[in-house]
């Protein structure tokens, strides 16, 4: 199976960088895990959290001209269901989540580290400072158990 079979990506990267606000950026990615092991109360938790993460660091002045934030969720296959953007031009109720198919974290991880990359780019042709990136990545231990070795083996030589 090739990448282009499991990755749908859309081109999202955002073009539309805000060069007038002076802050060092901090790019964050939501790997979130959608699969069917997340099905039930877990993907209840999971819509609640991204609510909150999308809200509390939205309320914060400081942090929400700051952070620059890409949401991808993987099951079988990955998605950037919202694009690099300023925390504080999110939807802070986003569409709920749904759990469904098997798991492809390898490619959510591949699509990531392209996202990142490209995003610093961008940072660097516009002279903006920024942080190092965090990637943060929220599933449940069976799925983790089950597929992490096999797919981190595969991102880190494809």
């Amino acid at each position: 199976m090739n990448n282009n079979d499991t990755i749908n990506h859309n081109n999202v990267i955002n073009n539309n960088l805000d060069t007038s606000n002076p802050t060092p950026r901090n790019q964050v990615v939501l790997l979130l895990d959608t699969s069917s092991s997340m099905d039930s109360e877990p993907i209840k938790e999971l819509n609640a959290d991204l609510r909150q993460f999308i809200q509390k660091t939205a309320d914060n002045e400081t942090i929400s001209r700051s952070i620059e934030l890409e949401v991808i969720t993987f099951n079988s296959h990955a998605d950037v269901i919202m694009a690099f953007a300023p925390i504080c031009n999110m939807d802070r109720d986003p569409a709920p989540l749904i759990a469904q198919a098997p798991i492809a974290m390898g490619d959510a991880m591949r699509m990531t580290l392209k996202d990142l990359k490209a995003q610093r780019k961008l940072y660097r042709d516009n002279e903006i400072s920024s942080y190092r990136p965090w990637v943060i990545l929220m599933t449940d231990k069976k799925a983790v158990r089950q597929t992490l070795f096999g797919q981190l083996r595969l991102t880190l030589h494809p």
